[in-house]
C-alpha cells in the first residue's frame, strides 16, 4: 500500500503500478547474493536456478544465509581446524547475534571463563561470540550460572547449538573435510548429552553410578599427546574381572553393575575389502557386527552409526 517505505519512488510507481520490474529486480538481487554464498546456481542470462548441498543443509536446519557465508569464509581459512576453532564458528553464527554483552555480566563471564572451560575461548567476551563460547561452555560442562540474565542466554545459546553444529556437521561432509565432520559431529552430541567427549561415556548412567566411579575413571587420563581416548578406555573395562573393576574405580561392591553398563556401549566390529573397478572407482565391501549388549531402556528402538571412508593422505571423504 505505501511502496516509498521499500525504497521504491514515486516515478517508479507511476511507471510500474504493480512493481513486477520491482519485484524481478529484487529477486534477481537475492539470486546473485545467493550464489555467492554458494547457496545455489543462478544463471543471469537465463534467469534459471540450481539447486546446492548447501543451500539443502542450511534449509533443512533453518539456517541464515549471512551465518553461511560466515561459516564459508572460516572454514575456507581454517583447512584443518581444532576443536576451540569449531566451537568459536558455531558461536559466530548470526542466530547468536541477539545474546548481548552487559558490563554488569562481565564479572561472572570471566569467572565461567576461567572454570569451566576445557577449551580455548578464541574471542574476547567483550563481543557476542566470545560470550557465546563460554556460555555454551558452561552449558555442557553442568556449570552453575547464578545471574538471571545469564541464565537467560544460555538457555537460548543451548537451544541453538546443536542445530547450528548439525548444520556445520552436514555442510562439512559436503566439502568432504573428515577431521572436521567427525569434530562437529562430537560436539553436537556433547551439546544434546551435556556430556564432553573426553570424558568417560559411562557418564550416560549417572543416574546408576556414583560419582566417585567417574573421577577414578577419569583420573586414568593420560592427555590427547598421549592417545587417551575415552571410550576405548571405558571398554577396556570388560577385559577385567568385574571384581577388578571394582577394585579400579574404587567400588567393590559394585564391580558387577559397572562392568554391566560398560558391555551397554555401542561399539561394532568391522571388516572391509577394497577392490578397484576402474582407475577412479573403489569398491568397498564393509561387514559390521554389533559387539555390545542391547537394552530397550538406554538404546531405544534403533541405535545409527555414521561411517565415514576416510582419504588419511589428504583429510577428505
Amino acid at each position: 500500500k505505501n511502496p516509498l517505505s521499500y525504497g521504491v519512488n514515486a516515478d517508479q510507481r507511476d511507471q510500474d503500478p504493480q512493481l513486477r520490474g520491482r519485484s524481478l529486480e529484487l529477486v534477481r538481487d537475492a539470486a546473485k547474493l545467493l550464489d555467492e554464498r554458494r547457496m545455489l546456481r543462478f544463471d543471469p542470462a537465463s534467469g534459471n536456478l540450481a539447486v546446492t548441498d548447501l543451500g539443502r543443509v542450511a534449509s533443512h536446519f533453518y539456517i541464515r544465509a549471512e551465518s553461511v557465508a560466515t561459516f564459508n569464509e572460516m572454514l575456507d581459512n581454517a583447512p584443518d581446524p581444532s576443536d576451540a576453532d569449531l566451537i568459536h564458528i558455531i558461536c559466530c553464527a548470526e542466530e547468536f547475534e541477539n545474546v548481548k554483552v552487559r558490563p554488569e555480566e562481565l564479572g561472572e563471564v570471566d569467572k565461567l571463563k576461567k572454570e569451566c572451560c576445557p577449551l580455548t575461548v578464541r574471542a574476547p567476551v567483550e563481543e557476542f561470540s566470545g560470550k557465546c563460547c563460554v556460555l555454551l561452555q558452561a552449558y555442557i560442562s553442568r556449570f552453575k550460572v547464578n545471574s538471571f540474565t545469564l541464565i537467560s542466554d544460555t538457555n537460548y545459546i543451548a537451544s541453538n547449538a546443536g542445530r547450528v553444529a548439525r548444520a556445520l556437521f552436514e555442510m562439512c561432509l559436503k566439502r568432504g573435510a573428515a577431521s572436521a565432520a567427525v569434530k562437529l559431529l562430537r560436539i553436537a552430541k556433547s551439546v544434546d548429552h551435556r556430556i564432553w567427549w573426553f570424558l568417560t561415556p559411562l557418564r550416560h548412567f549417572e543416574a546408576e553410578l556414583p560419582g566417585n566411579v567417574f573421577k577414578a575413571l577419569e583420573s586414568r587420563k593420560l592427555g590427547e599427546q598421549a592417545g587417551y581416548d575415552s571410550f576405548e578406555a571405558a571398554i577396556s573395562l570388560l577385559d577385567m574381572l568385574p571384581k577388578e573393576v571394582g577394585q579400579l574405580c574404587h567400588w567393590n561392591r559394585g564391580g558387577d553393575k559397572i562392568y554391566r553398563f560398560a558391555s551397554y556401549l555401542p561399539r561394532l566390529e568391522m571388516s572391509c575389502n577394497v577392490q578397484p573397478v576402474t582407475r577412479g572407482i573403489l569398491r568397498f565391501q564393509v561387514h559390521l557386527k554389533p559387539v555390545f549388549e542391547w537394552h530397550g531402556r538406554w538404546h531405544g528402538g534403533a541405535e545409527g552409526f555414521w561411517l565415514l571412508v576416510e582419504d588419511g593422505e589428504n583429510n577428505r571423504m
